[in-house]
């Protein structure tokens, strides 16, 4: 038996794993209630319309507030009404990021 043979197997099983996460928050499908709101706040509209300041302090509030409901929700003593708060932020936050990226 030929050691070039086990070579490729070899290399393979020592190729890192690499994991894809699919996110379909901006496809009509709901991200999970602890997944991530976008890192950036967008200028641009899908339109390709600039948007304007007050709507970008607006979703700029509404991700800060998310995101300090994900750190209270993600905590060990997190209770169900920091739950309910996380969800409500969240649907805050999709209706504000709506509201600026993808009205006319």
């Amino acid at each position: 038996m030929s050691s070039y043979a086990a070579a490729p197997v070899a290399a393979a099983a020592a190729a890192p794993t690499v994991v894809y996460q699919t996110n379909n928050y901006y496809y009509g499908e709901d991200a999970p209630a602890d997944a991530p709101p976008p890192g950036v706040i967008p200028t641009h509209n899908a339109y390709g319309e600039e948007i304007d300041s007050s709507d970008r302090e607006s979703l700029r509030e509404a991700r800060d507030d998310y995101e300090e409901a994900l750190e209270a929700a993600a905590s060990s003593s997190a209770s169900s009404s920091d739950r309910e708060e996380l969800e409500e932020a969240r649907e805050e936050y999709e209706e504000e990021y709506e509201e600026a990226y993808y009205d006319e």
